[in-house]
């Protein structure tokens, strides 16, 4: 194997993995598991990928997989036996992810990633904000969730909202995928 080559799948492996260890914080994170900490770096692992691993044509692949993963390792045992549509669903969004980052890394490359905090977190949350006026998805897997059991931490809930919280949440996770060297 010509040693580009090599580099180029040793890119692709770490890539798919660092989404993989992403996948399984955010799924520890939420119900059953309760380990709320994570949330707060569960998103690095998949940044990192996506952004400073990854081929830059393949790196839309990171989101997708951490994406899918997470909402399968979450979603499906809570509507196994529901039908055929919630069990793919974790795919479908798995898709939609990779073809809505098409472009993400080639727009923060050009602009010095300037806007890669701001960027993230406002898309994220706005989708988040978007997806709970549609009945059968609501609130489910919002980042903010995981803090139900942390009174101490939620009180600005109720003057932010939920999305407010989810908004803080994804600034620290994008802060620390920005500082993540390479």
């Amino acid at each position: 194997m010509i040693p580009s080559q090599k580099h180029f799948w040793l890119r692709i492996g770490g890539g798919i993995l660092l989404s993989v260890v992403s996948a399984i914080l955010l799924t520890l994170s939420f119900p059953p598991y309760h380990v709320w900490p994570f949330i707060w770096v569960g998103f690095v692992p998949m940044l990192v990928a996506q952004f400073r691993v990854m081929p830059r044509r393949f790196s839309n692949l990171a989101s997708a997989i951490t994406v899918g993963g997470w909402l399968g390792g979450y979603l499906t045992p809570i509507f196994a036996g529901s039908g055929l549509y919630m069990t793919w669903l974790p795919l479908l969004i798995a898709a939609f992810s990779y073809l809505a980052d098409s472009g993400v890394r080639a727009f923060h490359e050009r602009t010095g990633y300037r806007w890669f905090v701001w960027y993230g977190a406002l898309n994220w949350v706005g989708f988040e904000m978007i997806r709970g006026f549609i009945p059968i998805m609501g609130t489910w897997a919002f980042v903010a969730n995981t803090l139900y059991g942390q009174p101490w931490l939620i009180q600005p809930v109720s003057i932010f909202s939920i999305f407010g919280l989810g908004l803080l949440i994804m600034f620290v996770n994008y802060g620390f995928g920005l500082a993540v060297p390479l």
